[in-house]
């Protein structure tokens, strides 16, 4: 017999933020992922409110689509417009019962697969972008590793049932 489970999921939205109060709001959420002050978005060739790279995760995001606000001003870019990486995994199994003793017994080997495809599944990215003089952090473009989930693995196993 074969099985399987494939989940598919679309990446959160999360918001690129700044590392200081540059407003002046005195705002005291700049160093949560829950608020703070967001840059400005640029709206030049090849940049979009989502100003990601899919399946890149050493420039996820383009740090050129955003630009540091003017001193007591707020950015214009929107709360929640960068999605993350999404997650694709495939897991299989197979598996095969033979009966023992006319049905008393039943003897079952089992195969599973985990990600099957061996398929990456990246971390949500640094979301501040900017250092506190507004230098764009170099690093915050880039995914964290290890990845979200584990690469390909497989068991075996052998049941006895009476």
């Amino acid at each position: 017999m074969l099985g399987g489970i494939f989940t598919a999921q679309t990446g959160p939205p999360f918001t690129v933020t700044l590392s200081n109060d540059q407003a002046r709001t005195g705002d005291s959420r700049t160093k949560s992922s829950s608020g703070g002050q967001r840059p400005n978005f640029n709206n030049i060739p090849g940049c979009t409110p989502n100003a990601v790279n899919p399946g890149n995760p050493n420039n996820y995001i383009k740090l050129e689509c955003f630009s540091y606000p003017a001193l007591g001003q707020l950015g214009n870019l929107g709360r929640n417009t960068l999605r993350g990486p999404g997650l694709q995994d495939f897991d299989f199994s197979v598996f095969k019962n033979w009966p023992l003793f006319g049905e008393k017994l039943k003897l079952q080997f089992r195969t599973e697969i985990f990600n099957i495809f061996n398929h990456p599944n990246f971390q949500m990215p640094k979301t501040q972008i900017f250092n506190g003089k507004g230098v764009p952090i170099s690093t915050a473009a880039r995914i964290p590793t290890p990845t979200l989930t584990d690469g390909r693995e497989i068991q075996f196993g052998l049941k006895l049932t009476w």
